[in-house]
């Protein structure tokens, strides 16, 4: 049992152009839970998370999707998450880490061209960010900090039926087919946010 901390927020908020964070884990679950609060990860991790997210997504360091993340994606819960050892049975909680949805000038400050390496033919879109980084070594940072998906038509990510397997700044975007049901996934690209100093030549 979790709580996400923080309101519900509407969905229509999405259609605007967002972006996601990269993974954060703020620590290992303590002798009293897991805790993964934006307010403690924003001194941590400040270039890296925008003020106001309008989604958080959680799972375990493992890779498991927490429970209630998502709700269908029709509500999300903004401000952080909470485990408290009391109130599991017969376990303790395990070690979670969180994932921000930003829009604005978090997204665009300094921000990459869109990049459109693979298409759904075969096992499905892979747009992963170890293979843009042999390709195009100079148009993009090492280690984003947000990362936007999008149809080669224009269409956000989120605004579409398909399920994805990965979406985030660490490793890039993956959609795969045999994760659809009858349907292949849409074709995309992606872009990246880096730290501005990448911008502004000085890394």
């Amino acid at each position: 049992k979790i709580k996400f901390i923080g309101h519900a927020v509407g969905f229509y908020l999405l259609w605007y152009p967002a972006c996601k964070t990269a993974w954060l884990d703020e620590g290992d679950p303590s002798t009293y839970g897991d805790s993964e609060l934006l307010s403690d990860l924003r001194r941590k991790h400040w270039t890296k998370i925008c003020s106001n997210p309008v989604d958080m997504e959680a799972q375990t360091v493992a890779g498991v999707k927490s429970c209630c993340v998502f709700a269908q994606g029709k509500v999300f819960f903004k401000n952080g998450l909470l485990c408290l050892n009391t109130e599991q049975k017969w376990r303790q909680c395990d070690d979670y880490q969180v994932k921000f949805t930003c829009t604005g000038q978090f997204c665009s400050e300094c921000r990459t061209r869109w990049f459109d390496h693979d298409d759904p033919t075969g096992n499905g879109d892979y747009e992963v960010l170890s293979d843009f980084l042999n390709i195009y070594p100079r148009e993009l940072c090492p280690e984003p900090i947000a990362i936007e998906v999008q149809t080669i038509s224009g269409e956000p990510a989120s605004n579409t039926s398909d399920t994805f397997l990965n979406y985030d700044a660490t490793y890039g975007f993956a959609c795969v087919n045999a994760d659809q049901g009858s349907r292949t996934c849409e074709d995309y690209r992606v872009r990246f946010t880096c730290p501005k100093e990448f911008c502004e030549g000085t890394v």
